[in-house]
């Protein structure tokens, strides 16, 4: 059997590293690297190590069949199980709190023969079973063109069944000594050769939600892990996920990352400022004691409501949150949010006094509006028709807000449509009310922040941390019965 030098072993390993970005220090798998290639070379009937490099180089066939003898194939079914645990919590919650549909946009970026990229849409196909407004599509990658070529095939043998979990069997097909995976599935799974190092920016079109990148990046030196993580981000939509292997790190402190759970880390909200105009930036300038804090929000509102109200400074005046949400989440809901600021929620079931401390969410079905009486302010439901397609709807809130003499600070957070931005734009009119607006890169969905932009409706635009740290710096420092001024 042919045998390689060890200068030549050297420059194999230089060459893989080159081509895959995987580190060769150390033994680690080199004895497998060296035989698959010196079998090979052996197969080819050539006579030295020189010659099958320019073979390589000359033939594409014989490139690629390269690139696989020195991929790593190891992949299973729902392989570190808990990884498609917290993809389902995380999916659910977002379908639970999305006001209509959600389309999510998922790359496996070292997919193998494809059983990673199938066990993330048998799951998502279950919880579509329940949730029809939910959909999606993956992007399955993998430098070795063999390992695509099956995984676009979708079949599989007969004895790897039993590693898919029953709930998950109708998305196959069994025929004799194999299955194959659902026409119906494979259509939402894009497989293509590439490798992770590559920039994929052309794939995706638009940024991704999550990002599965398991038990590749132990095979990186720190510096090539850091580059493809820096890829990951740009690729990510702000608050997306990448789930690495249990085993698998990296330093957060240089990139946009924070962990999660269990090797799954979150892109964090990446911050923008918008300069104000000489007459907006005198309005920030002498705007003081707000009365009332009013906050709109939609997909992706949930959690940027908790980063917003999340210890809450007291004594504060009034907190009013108007979120897109189906009605029987809505208490719950409330609840939730007025425990993690430290506020207490008050019940807007019927026409009451806003008082300060207080967290303020409908209950249900119905539209909060601020009313004036007797120089005191007052929360009021009312089942008015929907507007903009919402109940309760941010306009409606806002701009009862206009109608009124009080201070306030109006923000509106991401969401889709374009609820809030007119009656954000009522409140600035009005030179009492200092008005707030997310930006693109921390929403999930710039839709409504982006309506109420373009219509000059904000003083400020930024993160949805930044703003939470400019109300809490304008807080009242002494509340009672709110009155207006």
């Amino acid at each position: 059997m042919f045998r390689l030098e060890v200068s030549e072993q050297d420059a194999l390993y230089d060459l893989i590293q080159d081509l895959t970005g995987t580190c060769q220090e150390g033994s680690f798998k080199k004895d497998l690297l060296c035989t698959n290639i010196e079998r090979r070379i052996g197969n080819l009937g050539l006579n030295s190590f020189a010659n099958y490099i320019a073979l390589i180089a000359e033939d594409d066939y014989e490139y690629q069949q390269f690139l696989s003898l020195i991929t790593i194939h190891t992949t299973y079914w729902f392989r570190e199980n808990p990884h498609f645990k917290k993809l389902e919590e995380e999916v659910l919650r977002r379908v639970i709190e999305a006001p209509g549909n959600l389309h999510l946009k998922i790359w496996t970026s070292a997919c193998s023969t494809g059983q990673e990229a199938y066990s993330i849409a048998f799951v998502l196909e279950s919880i579509a079973s329940l949730y029809p407004r939910l959909s999606y599509e993956i992007h399955a990658s993998d430098i070795d063109h063999v390992s695509v070529k099956t995984a676009k095939e979708g079949k599989y043998p007969i004895i790897q069944l039993k590693s898919i979990p029953n709930q998950y069997q109708k998305s196959i097909v069994i025929k004799g000594d194999v299955f194959h995976v659902k026409d119906s599935v494979k259509s939402k799974i894009k497989f293509f050769q590439g490798s992770l190092l590559d920039d994929m920016s052309s794939k995706f079109q638009q940024e991704l939600d999550f990002i599965f990148c398991r038990n590749v990046l132990i095979y990186f030196d720190a510096q090539s892990t850091l580059q493809a993580v820096q890829l990951f981000q740009k690729y990510l939509n702000s608050n997306g996920m990448l789930i690495l292997g249990h085993s698998e790190n990296f330093d957060t402190s240089k990139t946009e990352f924070e962990l999660d759970t269990n090797s799954c880390y979150r892109h964090k909200v990446r911050q923008t400022i918008y300069s104000s105009k000489s007459g907006e930036e005198h309005m920030l300038k002498v705007f003081s004691h707000p009365q009332l804090i009013v906050i709109g929000a939609s997909t992706g509102g949930p959690e940027a409501l908790e980063v917003f109200l999340k210890n809450f400074p007291k004594p504060c005046p009034p907190v009013i949150v108007i979120q897109h949400i189906s009605p029987e989440f809505c208490e719950s809901f409330a609840r939730r949010l007025a425990n993690l600021a430290g506020l207490e929620c008050r019940d807007t079931r019927k026409k009451v006094p806003l008082m300060g401390d207080g967290l303020y969410v409908a209950w249900g079905d119905y539209h909060l509006s601020i009313t004036e009486e007797n120089n005191l302010l007052f929360i009021q439901p009312s089942s008015e028709p929907l507007r903009n397609g919402h109940r309760p709807s941010v306009d409606v809130a806002f701009e009862s807000l206009s109608r009124t003499r009080a201070r306030c600070i109006g923000v509106l957070l991401t969401g889709m449509g374009r609820d809030g931005a007119e009656g954000l734009l009522k409140m600035k009119q009005t030179r009492r009310s200092l008005t707030m607006a997310q930006n693109k890169e921390s929403s999930v969905v710039f839709g409504m922040p982006k309506e109420a932009i373009e219509k000059g409706a904000a003083h400020i635009v930024g993160s949805n941390v930044y703003l939470s740290q400019l109300v809490k710096d304008y807080v009242l420092k002494k509340i009672g019965i709110v009155k207006a001024s």
